[in-house]
């Protein structure tokens, strides 16, 4: 009876053991779960960087945000977003525009007016120019709305296809370039396009 009891003892103490092995192990074993979700964690983050969530972009690349911002500002509803090209479109009469904001490491501004006639030639400046204005003052590119005024734009580049139309910049230190003015015949409908963008 007493190795009975002895035995009986012994059976108890190495069940206790055996549960406090189990509880330390699993103590080890959330702790080694909490050490590998942290490191999965950190795994993730570095993945997200990778993959283009997180950028080391310099201006907001939120193409869509800051468009929709832009339209929105100037009370423009209607418009349909092309994920493709990073543009909104909207029409105005029978012509359609393109408008862009945003960038990584330049932060531009694009408004494009395709025409949806081929009534008028590359070389009428004076119906170009007349819409270039009006499409600088729909989309207040001001800088734009007063080098036309000025009559400050002069034609740099001439061919069957395209004509460039160009400015000083009338300020050089503020860091904004300008593009200029293009006509281009070379698709199938005429496309009037201006640009600028911060450097």
């Amino acid at each position: 009876m007493r190795y009975y009891c002895l035995f009986l003892l012994l059976i108890l103490i190495c069940c206790t053991h055996n549960e406090k092995g189990v509880t330390e192990n699993n103590e080890s074993s959330d702790t080694m779960v909490v050490e590998t979700q942290q490191d999965q964690d950190q795994r993730t983050e570095v993945v997200e960087a990778d993959s283009g969530t997180e950028t080391d972009c310099i201006f907001n690349d939120d193409s869509k945000g800051l468009t929709t911002e832009w339209l929105t500002n100037l009370n423009k509803q209607n418009f349909v977003w092309n994920e493709d090209l990073e543009q909104a479109l909207l029409t105005m009469g029978k012509d359609s525009v393109s408008i862009s904001r945003g960038g990584c490491y330049h932060f531009g501004e694009m408004v494009s007016l395709k025409v949806s006639s081929k009534s008028h030639p590359v070389s009428d400046s004076t119906f170009w120019i007349s819409k270039a204005l009006e499409l600088a003052k729909e989309f207040q590119m001001e800088v734009y709305v007063e080098m036309i005024e000025l009559k400050m734009i002069r034609k740099t580049g001439d061919n069957v296809n395209s004509v460039w139309y160009e400015f000083d910049d009338p300020e050089e230190n503020d860091n904004l370039i300008f593009n200029g003015i293009e006509i281009n015949f070379e698709g199938e409908y005429p496309v009037l396009s201006m640009s600028q963008y911060y450097n």
